[in-house]
C-alpha cells in the first residue's frame, strides 16, 4: 500500500490529540479535587480527596506527554511521504519547548502572556502544514475531496488562531475582558473540533 508512513503517521498524531485532550480533562479535575481534598483536609483532617487530586494530576500529566510523543512519533513517520509533514514537525518539536517552559517559570508577568501568544502561533504554523500534509497526499492518491477539505480546513484554521490571538491580548481591557475570554475559549474549542475530524476522516482516506 502506498504512503505507509502517513498512514501511521495520521492515525498517530490522530491518537496523541485524544491523549492531550483527555489529559486536559483529567489534570483540570484532578485540580478542582485537589483544592477542594485540601480544604476537606484543613476541616476534617482527611486527606483522602487531596491525595486523589494529587494522584490524578500525576496521571493527567503522564497522559499529556504520551499525547506529546504519539503526535511527534506520527508527525516523524508521515514525514516521511510528503514534505508539509516535515515542515510541521519543527513547529511540533517547538510547541513541546514551550509547553515544558510553561511547567517551569512563574505565571506572573509578560513571560507566560509571550509564551501564550508564541503557543498560538506555533499551534497555527504545525496544524497547517499537518493539513496541508493531508491534502498533499490525498491528491496523490486521487482523493480530491479530502484535498480540498483538508486545504479548507487548515485556512479556516488559521484564521481562527489569529482571531484567537487578538482575543487573548484583548482580555486585558478592562470591562470588555470577560468577553474576549470567553471567545478565546469558544474558538479554541471549535479549532479543536475541526482539526481532530479532519484527522478523523483523513486517516481512515487510505
Amino acid at each position: 500500500m502506498m504512503f505507509q508512513n502517513a498512514r501511521k503517521g495520521i492515525g498517530r498524531i490522530f491518537a496523541g490529540e485524544i491523549l492531550g485532550l483527555l489529559g486536559v480533562v483529567m489534570l483540570a479535575s484532578a485540580a478542582v479535587l485537589a483544592v477542594f481534598g485540601a480544604f476537606l483536609a484543613i476541616i476534617t483532617g482527611g486527606l483522602g480527596a487531596f491525595l486523589l487530586g494529587g494522584g490524578g494530576l500525576i496521571l493527567g500529566g503522564l497522559v499529556s506527554i504520551a499525547g506529546y510523543v504519539l503526535t511527534l512519533v506520527g508527525t516523524i513517520n508521515a514525514a516521511k511521504d510528503d514534505e508539509s509533514f516535515s515542515k510541521a514537525l519543527l513547529w511540533v518539536i517547538i510547541g513541546i519547548g514551550i509547553s515544558v517552559a510553561n511547567l517551569f517559570i512563574s505565571q506572573e508577568g509578560i513571560l507566560p502572556v509571550l509564551l501564550t501568544m508564541g503557543s498560538y502561533v506555533v499551534n497555527m504554523f504545525s496544524t497547517y502544514f499537518i493539513l496541508m500534509g493531508i491534502a498533499s497526499v490525498a491528491v496523490q492518491i486521487g482523493n480530491t475531496y479530502m484535498a480540498d477539505s483538508a486545504a479548507g480546513r487548515a485556512r479556516l484554521i488559521g484564521i481562527m488562531y489569529i482571531i484567537t490571538a487578538a482575543c487573548s491580548l484583548l482580555r486585558f481591557i478592562p470591562l470588555l475582558g470577560g468577553l474576549f475570554s470567553i471567545a478565546q475559549v469558544v474558538i479554541s474549542i471549535v479549532i479543536y473540533i475541526l482539526y481532530l475530524s479532519a484527522l478523523g476522516r483523513a486517516k481512515n482516506m487510505f
